[in-house]
């Protein structure tokens, strides 16, 4: 019996949970960024100088992605921050290809150069995911606070695919960027790639101010656009279909397109995580803390202090043992709610309270 890449995929993830190999990681270079989006829950910008003293080197990051390939560790993502913010990023992502893994780097696009694509190019990496946070100036100007940026972004994209590289892009909505949403995807056309629609936004983790409250969508308006989202991704579908097969397609990946992070559905073995999340995949902060995932500050574990594998098996310990939310199990419309562990936590500051903007979002779905 044949199987596709995707299965394949699926299937190499059941394997990985069932006995606990912690096979995908995402390593988050650096909190630093040239932009400063209302949005981010990382919130550290480059203006802060200090920040770059308290970064681990190339050669600590390198250590700890050799100690977790050794463990089981395929899939490798690299991010930030901007990951580009780094003078040394290109170092670590070739050392790190070199290690046999394939690697998944994110991006806002503005800071590359023909010499970064090219870098890239040499050694290429699975795709190259770039979020795109408008359609012109004055919405970067709106959101990322450069206005600028929009321009050098585009630029950066277009370096990158004249290199050949598999591009995908990505898109968070807010008040501020929610009229542009049918220009992104029709960006996304122009350039022939893929587009993923981010579903749900999180309030800011750790001790960052949560001001996420005043610029994401309601969650009426939030569930509107990730219907309409799907719509559009069907028609692209068809259209792709309906093309010679000569011609390039408009996205890659099918129906994973406007999958959420991680969105990976696990065994049906009542763990609090309904994705891969602390079972087989895990989340390095810049500072040096594994968690199960990018929205998670706790658990927390830190692999340059103790080692790779003590901290990957205290996590894993650790997620198994979060706190479930009944009211969530036991309720009618649960197969419509972006609910999780991670989500609750950052909106009520408690793993096992049903969050309010869930619950409504959940509810103007099933009405659709």
């Amino acid at each position: 019996m044949s199987l596709n890449y995707l299965r394949f995929e699926d299937l190499l993830y059941k394997k990985a949970v069932l006995n606990g190999i912690p096979l995908a990681g995402e390593f988050e270079l650096t909190a630093r960024c040239n932009f400063s989006c209302k949005m981010c829950f990382v919130d550290n910008h480059s203006g802060n100088v200090d920040l770059s003293a308290k970064e681990y080197s190339a050669p600590e990051w390198l250590k700890l992605t050799e100690a977790a390939r050794d463990c089981g560790m395929l899939y490798l993502t690299l991010t930030g921050g901007e990951v580009l913010m780094r003078k040394d990023f290109m170092e670590i992502y070739t050392e790190a290809s070199r290690m046999g893994l394939i690697i998944n780097v994110f991006t806002n696009a503005s800071m590359v150069t023909k010499e970064i694509a090219r870098s890239f190019a040499r050694i290429p990496p699975k795709v190259i995911e770039i979020t795109l946070y408008g359609a012109s100036s004055e919405t970067y100007g709106k959101v990322c606070g450069h206005p600028e940026g929009f321009e050098k972004v585009k630029k950066g994209i277009e370096m990158l695919l004249a290199e050949g590289l598999n591009i995908n892009l990505k898109t968070t909505l807010i008040r501020d960027n929610v009229s542009d949403y049918d220009e992104i995807f029709d960006l996304a056309d122009k350039y022939g790639v893929g587009l993923k629609h981010v579903k749900y936004i999180s309030p800011r983790r750790d001790e960052c101010e949560n001001l996420v409250s005043g610029c994401r969508l309601s969650p009426e308006k939030q569930a509107e656009i990730n219907t309409y989202a799907s719509k559009r991704f069907d028609e692209r579908q068809r259209k792709i279909k309906s093309t010679n097969a000569g011609n390039k397609p408009l996205a890659f990946e099918g129906s994973r397109e406007f999958e959420g992070s991680g969105q990976f559905e696990g065994l049906d073995d009542g763990h609090p995580f309904r994705c891969a999340s602390g079972r087989c995949c895990f989340w390095m902060t810049w500072d040096g803390r594994m968690t199960p995932c990018v929205l998670m500050g706790e658990p927390a574990f830190k692999p340059f202090e103790i080692g790779f594998k003590e901290a990957w098996n205290n996590l894993r310990e650790s997620s198994r043992s979060i706190p479930v939310c009944r009211q969530c199990t036991e309720c009618s419309i649960k197969e419509f709610c972006f609910r999780c562990p991670a989500r609750l936590k950052n909106e009520t500051g408690c793993f096992d309270k049903p969050a309010p903007y869930l619950c409504e979002m959940a509810k103007s779905l099933s009405k659709q």
